[in-house]
């Protein structure tokens, strides 16, 4: 007798985060303009990567930016500014380097930890 696998609940399956080269990608894409997005607003952008992961990418200061993966459900709460109630994303805070012309990695979320990505995002917004 085969015992059959019971699929995953959605919130529980494994979410297909982006590495930091995707976030680079969105980063400039938003630099440039932010082209190719699901929604967009001054100085941020929301696009859809996966079945169950939306980008939200975010200008915080002059070519500081951050990039978040959302599960799905999680922009709303994003939007609205309540970024220190998302219990699950990954996220990075990158800066564009002018003149040399290439992004350098500020912090990311699986590095220091949620709480504090959440403090250092909410810090350079100036919130």
């Amino acid at each position: 007798m085969t015992i059959a696998t019971r699929p995953p609940v959605l919130n529980q399956r494994t979410k297909d985060y982006p590495q930091l080269d995707t976030a680079r990608s969105f980063a400039e894409n938003l630099r440039i303009g932010a082209k190719d997005t699901l929604v967009k607003g001054e100085g941020w952008a929301l696009y859809w990567l996966s079945s169950h992961l939306d980008i939200l990418a975010t200008l915080l200061r002059a070519n500081i930016y951050a990039v978040v993966a959302l599960p799905l459900g999680s922009r709303q709460k994003a939007e609205a500014g309540n970024f220190d109630q998302l219990a699950d994303f990954r996220g990075w805070i990158l800066e564009y380097d002018t003149e040399l012309e290439k992004w350098i990695l500020l912090a990311a979320s699986e590095e220091i930890g949620r709480d504090e990505f959440r403090r250092l995002w909410c810090g350079l917004k100036g919130e």
